[in-house]
């Protein structure tokens, strides 16, 4: 919030002709699917705003539904289920269909994946 300080004087608004003065934009690294670059000359809440930007933007698949067979672990479903969405998977989300709601996981929508593990280790 740019008012944050009005009340002490301070003055923290940020205008489109202030960001051009002050934003650099530094390119160190520049790959085909990778670039790593330095914003210079903004703070670090604008330089995060601009980075959750980025990274929405990048397109990505993530494991969504998550059906259980039979859990015995101590962990709930619940949690098992979100730590799996959360594991990056290297995949090209441009070789996929986009799947609209209601519509039947197919080999153009959707990748399935089966994990069976069972502990084998013994309760001293």
């Amino acid at each position: 919030y740019s008012g944050a300080y009005a009340s002490m004087g301070v003055d923290n608004s940020l205008t489109v002709s202030d960001l051009e003065k002050r934003l650099e934009v530094k390119i160190l690294e520049k790959e085909k699917d990778r670039l790593v670059f330095e914003l210079v000359g903004i703070d670090a809440p604008i330089a995060n705003t601009i980075r959750r930007i980025l990274l929405a933007e990048v397109p990505t698949m993530a494991i969504e539904k998550v059906s259980f067979f039979a859990n015995s672990s101590v962990i709930h479903e619940e949690i098992l289920a979100h730590r799996l969405g959360l594991i990056p998977l290297d995949v090209d989300p441009n070789l996929f269909d986009y799947m609209q709601e209601g519509a039947e996981p197919s080999e153009l929508n959707a990748l399935k994946f089966k994990l069976k593990v069972q502990c084998t280790k013994v309760a001293a």
